[in-house]
């Protein structure tokens, strides 16, 4: 139970201080957006889907951005595993359209890549299938809410 109000502290507090670094007064989170976020959150204990925790909590509390953030999100992130998390960062930056360029990118095996492909399409984060596939409107969406950069 320590470890996840550890987790919830860093969760909330980073995001806060990237905000306020900004010149940004954060907003408080609507009920129900925040309360599922951070519980959510508070339960992650991998560093890359903290990371997204993180995003999606500074994009809730942004004022500029929160109407961007859908209580899906949510549901969709704690669905994620790490692979996912990865995969979903190369495809929306890169614009990975083939099983075969993504292998390439990542440092995860090509079975690891391709059951992440299977995952994100049953998300609706990506549409396709694994040897063709790109991001989806959803996942365009959940990409602007985390504020991935597109490269």
């Amino acid at each position: 139970m320590a470890y996840c109000f550890c987790i919830l502290y860093h969760v909330t507090v980073i995001p806060r201080k990237r905000l306020e670094e900004k010149g940004i007064i954060p907003q408080l989170l609507s009920p129900s957006i925040g309360v599922p976020l951070l519980e959510a959150a508070s339960m992650e204990e991998q560093e890359d889907l903290v990371k997204l925790w993180e995003a999606l909590l500074e994009a809730a509390m942004d004022p500029t951005k929160a109407r961007a953030v859908r209580r899906g999100f949510v549901e969709t992130l704690k669905l994620f595993d790490p692979a996912d998390a990865l995969v979903f960062q190369f495809v929306s930056a890169l614009r990975m359209q083939s099983l075969k360029d993504l292998v390439g990118c990542t440092p995860e095996p090509a079975n690891s890549v391709y059951i992440s492909i299977e995952n994100l399409v049953k998300l609706r984060v990506v549409r396709g299938d694994t040897s063709d596939f790109i991001l989806s409107p959803y996942g365009a969406e959940l990409k602007r809410a985390l504020g991935l950069p597109s490269l």
